[in-house]
């Protein structure tokens, strides 16, 4: 649809003006202040959305690390959780191998179990979250899942579904299927 077309158009916009890495640095520069990550993750994570150049551009600017970091200083704060959570669940949609490893080796998958650990009633954090694990374990090679096993995030998966709030998650394969309440935006299909 031509909105469609706008929005990507804008995106690609905010990239070229060097708009990803001035929010990057404005969350390198602000890092104990939760809105500014929270705010910085949703504007990552909408730039990301549709686009491996935009993802490519995110990536390189430190993204993921910017992720990383709000989440793991601001465990508390639920939207910085989702935010950073879909924004490394958009980063990793349809990427390499390579971009799986690093976010494992930044220590994502940690952040991220930590988020749902910490926000087991939050719907959202908890759906973001798998997707994440999804995009990030759905790699030909076994370390990432291998990774996964070794982390306890299946037992915190379990546990996001005996609660109810996923009702489907695939870890060996690359299909997310049936996210509790609504389709979760930029998973692997």
């Amino acid at each position: 649809t031509a909105g469609t077309v706008g929005h990507h158009s804008r995106r690609y916009a905010v990239v070229d003006a060097g708009g990803v890495l001035a929010v990057v640095a404005a969350m390198s520069a602000h890092v104990g202040v939760a809105g500014v990550q929270e705010l910085g993750c949703r504007a990552l994570w909408n730039i990301a959305n549709g686009s491996d150049v935009r993802r490519d551009a995110i990536a390189a600017a430190g993204g993921m690390a910017a992720a990383v970091a709000a989440m793991n200083g601001h465990v508390d704060v639920a939207k910085v959780q989702e935010y950073g959570c879909g924004l490394l669940n958009g980063i990793l949609c349809f990427s390499d191998e390579d971009r799986k490893d690093a976010a494992v080796a930044s220590g994502g998958l940690r952040a991220i179990v930590a988020a749902m650990d910490a926000h087991v009633g939050v719907t959202e954090v908890q759906q973001q979250a798998c997707a994440a694990i999804i995009n990030m374990c759905s790699a030909r090679r076994v370390e990432p899942r291998d990774h996964a096993a070794d982390s306890g995030v299946l037992g915190t998966i379990v546990a996001a579904m005996e609660a109810g709030y996923v009702e489907y998650f695939e870890l060996e394969g690359t299909q997310a299927k049936a996210m509790k309440g609504r389709e979760t935006p930029n998973i692997i299909n």
